[in-house]
């Protein structure tokens, strides 16, 4: 491919078949150059979910295993927590660079049992593999309602303080405006990754119904559990690079689901992940709208 030898590019992959080879292999003159992405080695290639051709790649265990859960004695309770948080900067935040980093707004034992409660794996409505759909690597597990008790209770308390105008006093009433356009299923989740694991940049708008903000709980230990595998927020048309949130346990981050607005200026946005280079991280996603 002559725009793979332009960059330097010794590999290239193919998106429908998520498979890489040497841009000189003869296989890759099948592929379509709009389909094709190109590395500079393999670890990258790997890392982006693509493998050689006739390999698979290795996949990573459903759920982590039950943990132990550790004392709160001596933390601030919930309320307590809850009640430090000034809303009037998330919210100038939010509208002018489209998130915020809640720091260790859970305890270590909440995280441990919203993992411990994720467990039962009637939890779930229904579980992905993110590689086969070009999501990134990693797993999506859907939950059923109610969420672990702790999640159900940040989702209601942020839908209060988040809801702008035009927008209905409760979650369970929003959910009734979502019902009506056939939003029915259920659309938080939790999210694994292993090594190598990756999320491609997205949005999570899953219908004519959502909400404009959505957050992500950090249920993995950064440096004990993991490295790698920061929170990020790309501007689709904007001057800034990307915003990186060095996520760890017990850390929310409230982000724009569609765009960020400084100076009332509509700026589309995406939100992903960069690559997980030791261990598993664990999330859970927590989305107010339902999905078609």
């Amino acid at each position: 491919m002559d725009w793979a030898k332009r960059v330097n590019a010794p590999l290239i992959g193919d998106y429908r078949t998520r498979q890489f080879a040497p841009r000189t292999d003869a296989r890759t003159l099948e592929w379509h150059p709009d389909q094709v992405e190109p590395f500079a080695g393999e670890a990258e290639a790997t890392a982006r979910g693509f493998t050689l051709p006739g390999t698979s790649p290795a996949r990573d265990e459903v759920l982590p295993p039950k943990r132990v859960v550790p004392s709160d004695r001596g933390d601030l309770s919930f309320s307590e927590r809850w009640a430090q948080i000034d809303w009037d900067e998330v919210r100038r935040a939010l509208e002018h660079d489209g998130g915020y980093h809640l720091k260790k707004l859970l305890t270590p034992s909440e995280c441990a049992s919203m993992l411990n409660k994720s467990h039962e794996m009637k939890r779930f409505e229904r579980s992905i593999d993110m590689l086969p759909r070009g999501y990134g690597v990693g797993s999506y597990h859907y939950y059923r309602e109610p969420l672990p008790p702790i999640a159900q209770k940040l989702r209601e308390r942020l839908y209060q303080e988040l809801a702008p105008a035009g927008y209905p006093d409760t979650l369970e009433e929003f959910w009734e405006r979502c019902k009506d356009s056939g939003q029915t299923r259920s659309s938080s989740i939790l999210i694994g990754y292993g090594k190598g694991g990756i999320n491609h940049p997205h949005r999570d708008v899953y219908g004519p119904v959502f909400f404009p903000f959505q957050a992500l709980i950090a249920l993995s230990k950064r440096g004990r559990d993991f490295t790698g595998g920061e929170f990020y927020l790309a501007d689709e048309d904007g001057p800034r690079p990307r915003q990186l949130f060095k996520v760890t346990e017990g850390d929310v981050v409230i982000f724009a689901t569609r765009d960020r607005r400084p100076a009332g200026r509509k700026i589309p946005l995406r939100h992903g992940m960069t690559t997980v280079t030791r261990g598993k991280r664990y999330g859970l996603g927590l989305v107010f709208h339902l999905a078609e």
